[in-house]
């Protein structure tokens, strides 16, 4: 029942930490665009090894805001809320600094 809630998701306007990308010819699609499973590895390639290792993901909203090309630098940033199993993701164009997708994740214990 919870699986069709949508969530507004909103930029985050402080990180832990932040991660640079540049995008490989093997992230795009047939339509030469970055696969959408793409954005999903550099959100949680933000996330440090502990938090990682010792959570599996449970639920994930994702809002694509635009696409991404091949070449384009591509920077992740993520604030974590280690208390409540929380991470919330932005991801945007290194160059000109425009939200690309936005996501959150939760998480339980593991």
């Amino acid at each position: 029942e919870d699986d069709l809630t949508l969530r507004k998701l909103r930029a985050i306007d402080s990180f832990d930490n932040e991660k640079l990308f540049h995008v490989r010819y093997d992230d795009l699609d047939i339509n030469g665009h970055v696969n959408n499973t793409v954005y999903i590895s550099w959100a949680m390639e933000a996330l440090d090894y502990d938090f990682r290792s010792s959570n599996k993901l449970k639920t994930l909203d994702i809002y694509f805001k635009h696409e991404v090309k091949y070449g384009d630098d591509i920077i992740s940033q993520v604030k974590i809320d280690r208390e409540n199993l929380i991470s919330e993701h932005l991801i945007k164009n290194a160059l000109t600094d425009e939200e690309v997708c936005l996501l959150k994740a939760s998480y339980v214990h593991i």
